[in-house]
């Protein structure tokens, strides 16, 4: 698991960690003592809201449910799938405008909480369907992106035609990427190469051109 030492020089000092902060009291001869933080184990993608749910990944195999509290009252609750992801439906919650928020936490086998990580409802505009791709060289196998907000999923779009489909990947410091075959169709410099990015209804929200390099 991935630690972080820190110095401790206060009477207490709070740190955060992703998002999530972890408190530590320090007295007496505990001032300037070395101790180990945790980073994060649950990441949670941006929650906009015409979200049907809100989508993460727990790491280091922590914990075994989540759920979904909101004002600190459970309201859903999620198996974690053997890779780590979960998804909590939110349907009837109430987080439908962007003063709303809510947390994630981690829930232990024996059905104690563990950590939590707290999200806001953000609304949707065009400004926040966000993406990148790289360039891509014929001959590689392919092509890579990252999805800063609101794109669920992505498709490989060749000469006008929808190749392939794949959903974004959270990873464990909270970057959201993606990354779609490519090599068996794009095969000429001239081809015209696009990724469509969709939100959660499957909507299209953002499409990039893909530069095609020899």
């Amino acid at each position: 698991m991935m630690k972080r030492k820190i110095i401790l020089s206060a009477l207490l000092l709070s740190v955060s960690v992703g998002s999530s902060t972890i408190s530590y009291a320090a007295t007496g001869s505990e001032k300037n003592s070395i101790v180990s933080v945790e980073r994060a184990s649950i990441q949670t993608k941006k929650y906009f809201w015409t979200d049907m749910y809100a989508e993460g990944k727990v790491f280091n195999n922590q914990f075994q449910n989540v759920g979904l509290l909101i004002d600190g009252k459970l309201q859903k609750t999620a198996e974690v799938k053997s890779d780590g992801t979960f998804k909590i439906p939110t349907r009837g919650l109430g987080l439908t405008s962007a003063d709303k928020s809510f947390e994630i936490v981690g829930i232990y086998k024996e059905g104690s909480f563990g950590e939590k990580t707290n999200h806001k409802v953000y609304p949707k505009f065009n400004k926040d369907y966000q993406m990148t791709v790289a360039s891509y060289k014929l001959g590689e196998s392919k092509i890579y992106g990252t999805n800063e907000a609101g794109i669920d999923t992505v498709a490989l779009r060749v000469n006008n035609k929808v190749i392939r489909k794949a959903a974004t990947v959270i990873e464990a410091n909270g970057q959201e990427t993606y990354s779609l075959f490519a090599k068996d169709k794009v095969l000429k410099k001239t081809d015209r190469v696009e990724i469509v990015g969709y939100d959660s209804s499957g909507n299209t929200r953002s499409v990039l051109t893909v530069k095609v390099n020899n």
